[in-house]
C-alpha cells in the first residue's frame, strides 16, 4: 500500500504502509515517518515510463518474497497532496460492499468533451465532433475523468489481469474541489485555494 507520507491518522486504517520511491532521502523520509520501504525501485520502475500496475507488481513480488499476503491494498499517488482520509475509508467500504475488483475516485468534466476542439500550428479550430455543432449541452451525456488520488484493488485479481481498469472495475464522483494534481508551481497554488475552500465548508 502507498499512503501520502501527509496523512498519519489513517495509518490505522491499514496493516502496513509502503513507500515505492528510487530517491534514498524519500525513503528515509518515508522510514522516519513510520513507513516501510522495502527496497529502493528498480531502474524501470523509476524510469518516468514505467504504469501504476508496473509500480505496483514490483511492490507486491517484493511481499511475496517476504511472505506476506494482502487481500486488497490502495495505491495512492503522491501527487494528489488533497487526497483525505475520509475518502479512503469511504471508498474502502464502498470496494468491499461490491462485486468490482479495483474502485477509483472521477471528477465529472465541468464542460461536455463531446463539443471539445482540436486546434492546429495556425489555431484554426475544428470541432472533435462536429455531429453535435448545434447540440444542446445539457443533452448530451455527462463524461468523467480519473482523479488520479488512489485505486483501491483485490491484488490477486490484479496481479492476474496485469492492469487496473477492467470490466469489473467501478467509480464513485468526488468534488473538483478534492482534487489537484501537481505538475508545476500554478498547481501547487491551486491546490491551496482548494484546501481552504474545502477546510471552510
Amino acid at each position: 500500500m502507498f499512503i501520502p507520507l501527509r496523512l498519519p491518522l489513517v495509518v490505522l486504517f491499514f496493516d502496513e504502509v509502503m513507500v515505492s520511491t528510487d530517491d534514498q532521502e524519500i525513503a528515509q523520509e518515508a522510514r522516519n515517518s513510520g513507513a516501510a520501504v522495502p527496497f529502493l525501485r528498480s531502474e524501470h520502475g523509476a524510469n518516468g515510463h514505467a504504469t501504476t500496475f508496473e509500480v505496483i507488481e514490483e511492490v507486491m513480488n517484493s511481499n511475496t518474497k517476504q511472505d506476506k499476503e494482502f487481500d486488497a491494498a490502495c495505491c495512492t499517488y503522491p501527487t494528489g497532496p488533497l487526497t483525505g482520509a475520509k475518502d479512503l475509508m469511504r471508498f474502502f467500504e464502498f470496494y468491499k460492499k461490491s462485486d468490482f475488483d479495483c474502485v477509483f475516485p472521477v471528477i465529472r468534466y465541468g464542460y461536455p468533451i463531446q463539443r471539445g476542439l482540436r486546434v492546429n500550428a495556425t489555431s484554426q479550430m475544428n470541432m472533435i465532433h462536429p455531429e453535435h455543432l448545434i447540440t444542446r449541452s445539457k443533452d448530451l451525456e455527462a463524461t468523467y475523468r480519473d482523479a488520479g488520488q488512489f485505486y483501491w484493488f483485490n491484488v490477486g485479481r490484479l496481479l492476474k489481469v496485469r492492469q487496473l481498469w477492467i470490466d469489473t472495475t467501478g467509480v464513485l464522483e468526488i468534488k473538483e474541489t478534492a482534487e489537484q494534481d501537481m505538475d508545476d508551481l500554478e498547481d501547487w497554488d491551486l491546490a491551496e485555494i482548494k484546501y481552504q475552500i474545502s477546510n471552510d465548508q
